[in-house]
C-alpha cells in the first residue's frame, strides 16, 4: 500500500491466523490499510470485538488536515490535532479489513484521544482524551446501506479556557456519537470498563476514577501519590481489581514503575508495587490474561532492576536499559520477569502497548532502532522500525515481526488480539511507502 508523502501516516494492520510450525510462532499478515490525503495522522488505540457475527476493528487516534483511510471519503480537517476514530469490519476468511465508518471530534484550539474501550454487554464504544477551550465530536455516517441508520449529530463541550479532559460514547455499530462528558481536574491517558453503565479511566490529575456513562459523574476518584509523574495504563474486568501502571519521580530511589491495585467498588487501594533499575524507568504495557494474572512491560535497566526490593536475575548482567515483560497474581506476588533483550550501544527498543491471548502470550507493540537480538533469532538491523515482539507464556522471547518499507521510520502503537487467533496493530509511519508486514 502506498500514499502520498507527508510527515506521518497512520495504518491498521491484521493476520488471518497465528501459524505454528515446530514450536516456534510466526504471523501470517493478510491486510492493512494506511491513511492517504496531505494531512498528518496516527492511531494510538486499537480494539477489536464480534458483533451480530461480523468481526470488528476499532483505532483510534489523532490527525490534522486531510484525513481519508480506505474507501471512506476524505474529510477535511483543521490545520491543527482532531480526534479520529474509525470502525472496520475483517473477513473471518481472508483477513482483509473494508473501513466502514470514521468519527471525529475537533476544535477551535486542539482535541486529541488517548484511548478507546469497549462497553461490555452493549454495542458502545468509549473514548477519553483531552482538548483545550471547546470540543466538538461529529459524526460521518457514509455506510447507510449496511449500516443501521442514525441521523448525524455533534455535540459540544465548552468549557473554557485552559486544557480539559473528557469521555465520550459512540455506537460501535455505525460510529454516531451518543453522549460526552467533562472529567474535571483529569486530563486521561488510559480507559477502560467492566461493567455496561461505568468506565474507570486514569491520567494526570488522578490515580483513578469510575464515572457512570448515563449521567457522566464521578462514582469515587482516587488520588495519586505526590510522587507520580505519569499515569500510564489502566485495566479492568468484571470480578476483577482494577489495575494501574504509572511512573514516579526520578529523583527517588530506584524502581520508578508502580503497579497498583484498587478495590472496583470504592477505589481503595489493596496493594501497590515498584519494579525497575537505578535510572528513569517507563511504564511501556499492562494487560490481564484469562486467567487474572497481570502482565506488565517495562523498560529498566539490564543488570540492575528490581521488582518489590527483589533483583530480577538476568543471564551475563550488562549496564544498559531494555525492556522487561513481568507476570504477576493478582494478590502481587511475582510469577517471573525476564527481558525481552540485551541492551545493545546505541540502540532503542521502545513498546507502547500490549495484548495477551488465549495462550497466555504476551505482543508488544513496538519500534526500534540499532541492533538487537530478539531471542533466538539473529541480530537484526533496526531503524525507526516498527516492530511486534511475541514473549512465550513461559517469558521466552520467541519471535519479532518488523515492517518493512518505511523510508523514515515508524512505530506499531497499538496492539489487540482478535478471536479466535488474529492479532490486529495500529500505529503510524514517515516517508512515501506504507510498512509493509
Amino acid at each position: 500500500m502506498s500514499s502520498p508523502a507527508k510527515a506521518c501516516a497512520a495504518f491498521v494492520a491484521c493476520t488471518l491466523g497465528l501459524v505454528f510450525s515446530l514450536g516456534a510462532q510466526s504471523l501470517e499478515w493478510r491486510s492493512a490499510v494506511a491513511t492517504s490525503g496531505s494531512g498528518q495522522s496516527t492511531f494510538i488505540a486499537v480494539e477489536s470485538a464480534d458483533s451480530a457475527g461480523a468481526r470488528k476493528v476499532f483505532a483510534a487516534g489523532n490527525a490534522s488536515s486531510n484525513f481519508q483511510i480506505g474507501t471512506l471519503k476524505l474529510i477535511s480537517l483543521p490545520s491543527r490535532p482532531c480526534g479520529v476514530l474509525v470502525g472496520s469490519t475483517r473477513d473471518a476468511t481472508s483477513g482483509t479489513l473494508t473501513t466502514n465508518w470514521h468519527s471525529r471530534a475537533d476544535s477551535t484550539q486542539s482535541a486529541t484521544f488517548t484511548d478507546i474501550a469497549l462497553i461490555p454487554g452493549s454495542d458502545l464504544l468509549a473514548v477519553c482524551g483531552r482538548f483545550v477551550r471547546d470540543i466538538t465530536f461529529k459524526d460521518e455516517l457514509l455506510d447507510l446501506i449496511t449500516l443501521p441508520f442514525v441521523p448525524s449529530t455533534a455535540i459540544t463541550l465548552s468549557p473554557g479556557a485552559g486544557t480539559h479532559g473528557f469521555i465520550a460514547v459512540l455506537d460501535r455499530r455505525n460510529g454516531s456519537w451518543k453522549s460526552a462528558f467533562l472529567t474535571p481536574d483529569i486530563l486521561p491517558s488510559s480507559i477502560a470498563s467492566d461493567s455496561p453503565d461505568s468506565v474507570v479511566l486514569t491520567g494526570q490529575g488522578t490515580l483513578a476514577a469510575r464515572f457512570t456513562l448515563s449521567n457522566g459523574s464521578p462514582a469515587w476518584k482516587t488520588s495519586a501519590p505526590p510522587a507520580t509523574t505519569r499515569m500510564a495504563h489502566i485495566v479492568a474486568r468484571s470480578g476483577s481489581r482494577i489495575f494501574v501502571l504509572g511512573e514516579e519521580s526520578a529523583s527517588l530511589p530506584a524502581q520508578g514503575v508502580v503497579l497498583t491495585a484498587l478495590d472496583p467498588g470504592t477505589g481503595t487501594i489493596a496493594w501497590t508495587h515498584r519494579m525497575g533499575g537505578p535510572h528513569t524507568d517507563t511504564a511501556a504495557g499492562l494487560a490481564l490474561d484469562d486467567a487474572g494474572l497481570i502482565h506488565v512491560v517495562f523498560h529498566a535497566d539490564y543488570a540492575q532492576s528490581t521488582f518489590a526490593s527483589s533483583p530480577i536475575v538476568v543471564p551475563d548482567p550488562v549496564a544498559g536499559d531494555t525492556l522487561f515483560t513481568a507476570l504477576i497474581a493478582p494478590d502481587g506476588s511475582l510469577h517471573r520477569a525476564t527481558p525481552v533483550s540485551r541492551p545493545q550501544p546505541g540502540g532503542t527498543l521502545t513498546c507502547s502497548d500490549i495484548a495477551v491471548d488465549s495462550t497466555a502470550a504476551t505482543w508488544l507493540a513496538c519500534s526500534a532502532t540499532g541492533s538487537w537480538t530478539l531471542g533466538d533469532s539473529p541480530p537484526a538491523n533496526f531503524s525507526q522500525t516498527p516492530l511486534v515482539i511475541h514473549v512465550d507464556p513461559a517469558g521466552r522471547t520467541s519471535g519479532s515481526f518488523p515492517a518493512h518499507g518505511t523510508q523514515s521510520g515508524g512505530a506499531v502503537r497499538a496492539i489487540a488480539i482478535a478471536p479466535p487467533r488474529s492479532v490486529i496493530t495500529a500505529g503510524d509511519y514517515s516517508g512515501t511507502t506504507a510498512p509493509v508486514f
